[in-house]
């Protein structure tokens, strides 16, 4: 049968350029492979942009061979796929004193999780906010004029429940999405590009238009199989194990400029987050077959470009015509996969691994200034206020000097003021204390004394926001005490809970 439109003396001459167009989206579509396990298998149809993928992840490959035709450095699958990369906020220890300027992508991953938590307002968020103050017998009164800075969000994790599987690759955790995160509609979505794909090839072949059947069904059968090797992987969340008697983990991240992250747990529990990283590997380790296969992959791609380059011209304008459909339905299903949020998918990984369904290990509230959400951090982080004062105390000056890293006189003296009501609060609980003699963190004028002027009104905001910060903290506690299932750290604060309020 002749084919429609063999009689016409125009020729689309597409050759040069087919084989470079689409070729990001295609990258980016196979960058969120690897997070699902049925995805390797639903990409049979023929991809624009070969060239740049058999560039990209021709490197993947690793011996002098591969080298050769893929120049470059042998990235770490992890660096490739995008699992590593991002700096992570840096990290204090509360009582260790450990500073980490950089806690790596999966620090970044879990930051950028706890940013996009809900966050509820505190009840000082709640309350008027105040410019300046006076003070009085009774201590600081304010004034009712408007006082706001930078709203602060303060997220506070436990991870007494992480565990560590101790099955897969230098003792780290094997991660994977659930099969339910891959919903039956998206394979419905694959489904079109796949069938219509096949669909153009078999009308090539009856109308006799071999050349962009042959190249067609090569591109079809070369996609398929580069999806699968590369999709192959297994993703492990590896870290640095501690010494057993370490003393508790318990530190804070600062993410950025308004978000604070206490991670609360044993040090072996919360370098999941602070000291690991991101481990992918294809096949057994040590095993470099899946590599090379790999290379043949991204070698036929290569082939497929150069087939493109000479075979499509010789095709009528029918066959070009299928040949650019083709490419245009595939360009159209990479850009979908490619607008999915692979940054999401990794947090919903490290979600699945550090809390499984279990919702209630994580609070997070808004507080209105930054003095108020160090404070309310601090006492957070702080692993039993029941412990030796003196040990609190330093607990407490460490944080808050890095957090809060001023030195002029009022600073000086707030941070003097708020270490001896963290001191006052530890003493008196550790007596087993029923009532205090004075609501904690109610600052007399004595805490004033020497300050007048701007000075004396400056640290009497700092001074609320202290007070603030406790009464937050409060919150946050008789909040855990009515969760259910709360965790051990919630419990022992309840208790202090009833002791102080």
């Amino acid at each position: 049968m002749e084919p429609p439109l063999n009689n016409t003396k125009f020729n689309l001459d597409v050759s040069g350029i087919v084989g470079f167009l689409g070729g990001g989206e295609a990258i980016s579509a196979m960058e969120s492979m690897h997070f699902y396990k049925y995805r390797k298998w639903l990409s049979w149809y023929n991809s624009p942009g070969s060239y740049d993928i058999a560039k990209h992840y021709g490197r993947l490959a690793r011996s002098r061979i591969w080298d050769g035709i893929y120049p470059g450095p042998n990235e770490e699958p992890a660096e490739l796929l995008g699992l590593d990369g991002e700096q992570g906020p840096p990290y204090r220890g509360v009582v260790s004193g450990t500073t980490l300027n950089d806690t790596g992508h999966v620090g970044y991953v879990f930051a950028q999780y706890c940013r996009n938590a809900k966050a509820t307002p505190s009840q000082y968020s709640s309350d008027p906010i105040f410019t300046t103050q006076t003070t009085d017998d009774q201590g600081p009164k304010p004034q009712q004029r408007k006082r706001k800075t930078k709203v602060m969000n303060v997220v506070v994790v436990d991870f007494d429940n992480v565990e560590d599987n101790d099955d897969s690759v230098e003792k780290g955790s094997h991660l994977t999405l659930d099969s339910k995160e891959f919903p039956f509609w998206s394979v419905a979505v694959a489904s079109i590009p796949i069938s219509l794909n096949i669909a153009y090839c078999i009308l090539c072949g009856f109308y006799t238009e071999w050349y962009a059947f042959g190249v067609i069904l090569y591109g079809i059968l070369c996609n398929g199989i580069a999806c699968y090797f590369i999709g192959s992987t297994e993703i492990y969340l590896t870290h640095t194990i501690p010494s057993p008697h370490s003393p508790p983990g318990n530190g804070i991240l600062a993410c950025k400029s308004d978000t604070l992250i206490v991670c609360r747990g044993s040090e072996r529990a919360i370098n999941h987050v602070v000291k690991a990283k991101f481990v992918v590997r294809y096949g057994k380790e040590g095993d470099d077959q899946t590599y090379h296969m790999i290379g043949f992959s991204a070698m036929s791609l290569t082939i497929q470009f150069i087939a493109q380059l000479f075979l499509i011209p010789l095709s009528g304008l029918f066959g070009q015509i299928m040949f650019l459909s083709t490419l245009a339905i595939s360009w159209i299903y990479n850009a979908y996969l490619s607008s999915i949020d692979k940054g999401r998918l990794q947090q919903q990984l490290l979600e699945r691994h550090l809390f499984g369904d279990d919702s209630n290990n994580m609070t997070k509230l808004e507080l209105p200034t930054r003095t108020s959400a160090v404070v309310f951090a601090m006492l957070c982080g702080l692993p039993d206020l029941r412990g030796d004062p003196d040990a609190n105390v330093e607990c407490a000056k460490g944080i808050m000097c890095h957090l809060l890293p001023t030195d002029t006189k009022v600073w000086g003296r707030w941070h003097y003021s708020v270490c001896s009501k963290v001191r006052d609060l530890s003493e008196r609980h550790s007596s087993g204390s029923v009532r205090p003699t004075s609501e904690p963190f109610r600052f007399t004028e004595d805490a004033c004394q020497g300050f007048d002027g701007k000075d004396k009104s400056l640290l009497c905001d700092l001074l609320e926001d202290a007070r603030g910060g406790y009464e937050s903290y409060c919150q946050f506690l008789d909040s855990a005490r009515h969760t259910p299932n709360s965790n051990s750290q919630s419990g022992s604060g309840s208790s202090l809970l009833h002791t102080y309020v």
